[in-house]
């Protein structure tokens, strides 16, 4: 659930008192007659350089006009002329925000209540600033501030369940949401939200009535149309929800990977004697598991006289390449623009599902598509093998909306750290020399091979996974990567589980053969599964 972001500098709202002519400045300001307005608090700060109110206002002209630097250097003066008044660290941290200097913004926004902690904006803003940098946790005090200090503004609520999500607190999100709908029963937004954080604790029925009460309020809305695919899917109508996920690239969520392109777009119709561009959509995660119908794609292609190429995150090229024979590889880049746009038809990788995974009969066996190099796959092999099972595992998410839902603690690893008889080996990328300390702490050694980068090598990745005797993983791209692989895993799942993993498939699902599934029972307890995985590793 995004927060919302400042879009500009707080304008004046009353015009100043006294006799002179800033209240006629201020006047002009307030009319949006904004090169007067400027003009005249020039004057004034020729004749009174040290008019802090001027300066202040002068900044939030500028900022409004979209001079961003020039606004902080003129809200500076202000704030050191007189760092008394709360408004002016306030319009600091916005322009700060808006420049990206997000540090420095935490900081104004605490000099601002520290002048006014009553200040609902402030508190709001403050909250948003680091909801939007994933930290969901350092945002629900001032955001519960806020409610508390407007108890009956929906939209206050509905930001401080934001942050609840976002740390995994689902319970009391529902709680917040529950309160904004019934302030502001018309907000499609608030109800989509409300599905959402439903479906994340299990509550498939209510969850389906406030999706559908978005969509009914909002019926061009395509996020809300896009939630309530997602949860028809997740509960097995499988050819409704697709139907209602397609256009989803237009959603808002959509926008960090949606690509315009000049082409029509693809509408299952045969390629005779034409080529169709599939571009990569969401995450690598999403890719891999799309990239199951290319095998099809390709055989309906060419039987026609057509062709098919795939835009992709430049990490699965030599993946994509290897593992499909006749597919024209795009890695995304500036490279790839002149051949994407020469393609005859253009569809997101995703389509390719919506068409054809109309129900689950059509997953088929859910085989193994992917092909790690082999001789790289028995160098690993060869390196690691010490006799002990070879069990690759990954225990956190990156994720900044729903990746502490998906993480387990470190503590709760301790079972399969317990295994003697297993040597475990950290597929997990990222910076983790404190959390391979921890597991040490734990009792447990998980060893990390230096020579790979686990993030953007994934095909050094790849083949050290096809070298394991098997993977634990939580929910991200190495669940996915390991099951297109074909690699025995055990996929650690949290309660409410994204639509990805079918609630027709408990403990199996069609995507992969070779995937088992454990799920938690209630919202953040991981002993069950980690002990499952301990004892099946």
């Amino acid at each position: 659930m995004p927060a919302a972001l400042p879009s500009s500098l707080t304008p004046p709202t009353a015009l100043a008192a006294g006799g002179d002519r800033f209240a006629e400045a201020v006047a002009l300001h307030q009319a949006g007659k904004l090169p007067e307005a400027e003009a005249l608090y020039r004057q004034i700060l020729r004749r009174e350089p040290r008019r802090a109110e001027a300066w202040h206002l002068l900044g939030v002209l500028a900022g409004q006009c979209g001079k961003l630097e020039a606004a902080l250097e003129l809200l500076d003066q202000a704030v050191d002329l007189d760092p008394r008044p709360a408004h002016y660290h306030e319009n600091r941290a916005k322009a700060l925000r808006r420049l990206g200097r997000i540090e420095a913004a935490e900081a104004a926004y605490h000099a601002a209540l520290a002048r006014a902690p009553q200040q609902v904006g402030l508190q709001l803003g403050l909250g948003r600033l680091l909801l939007a940098e994933g930290r969901g946790e350092e945002a629900l005090e001032p955001l519960r501030r806020a409610t508390v200090l407007t108890p009956g503004d929906a939209a206050t609520h509905a930001t401080y369940a934001a942050a609840l999500s976002q740390v995994g607190q689902s319970a009391r999100a529902e709680m917040a949401l529950r309160k904004a709908v019934r302030l502001d029963p018309e907000n499609a937004d608030h109800w989509r939200n409300l599905g959402l954080v439903r479906r994340q604790l299990g509550k498939a029925g209510p969850a389906a009535e406030a999706l559908e009460r978005a969509v009914a309020l909002a019926p061009e809305d395509r996020e809300a149309r896009y939630a309530l695919g997602l949860h028809r899917l997740q509960h097995g109508a499988l050819a409704e929800g697709w139907a209602l996920a397609l256009g989803r690239e237009e959603a808002p969520s959509g926008a960090a990977w949606r690509r315009r392109l000049p082409q029509p777009r693809w509408q299952g119709e045969t390629l005779a004697g034409r080529s169709l561009l599939l571009w990569g959509e969401q995450g690598v995660g999403d890719e891999i598991l799309f990239a199951r119908q290319l095998p099809r794609a390709l055989a309906e292609a060419g039987a026609a006289g057509g062709t098919v190429a795939v835009e992709c995150d430049p990490r699965l090229a030599g993946l994509y390449r290897r593992s499909f024979p006749g597919l024209v590889v795009l890695p995304r880049g500036a490279a790839s623009e002149g051949t994407a746009a020469s393609l005859d038809l253009q569809a997101p990788i995703g389509d390719l599902a919506a068409r054809w995974l109309t129900d689950f009969d059509a997953f088929g066996a859910g085989a193994a598509y992917l092909q790690a190099d082999p001789r790289s796959r028995n160098a690993w092999r060869a390196r690691l093998d010490d006799g002990r099972r070879l069990v690759g595992i990954a225990w956190r998410s990156g994720n900044p909306g729903n990746g502490a839902a998906r993480t387990p603690p470190l503590e709760a690893w301790k079972p399969l750290l317990a295994r003697r008889d297993l040597r475990l080996v950290a597929l997990q990328y990222g910076e983790i020399d404190a959390e391979l300390e921890a597991f040490a702490a734990l009792g447990g050694r998980v060893e990390r091979p230096e020579s790979l980068d686990r993030r953007d090598d994934l095909e050094g990745l790849a083949a050290l996974v096809a070298a394991l005797d098997g993977v634990v993983t939580i929910d991200n791209a190495t669940l996915h990567l390991a099951g297109a692989l074909g690699a025995p895993t055990l996929g650690l799942l949290p309660f409410g589980a994204n639509w990805r993993w079918f609630e027709a498939y408990p403990e199996t699902t069609p995507w992969y053969a070779s995937v088992a599934l454990l799920r938690q029972s209630s919202p953040g307890d991981w002993s069950g599964p980690l002990a499952e995985a301990a004892r099946r590793a």
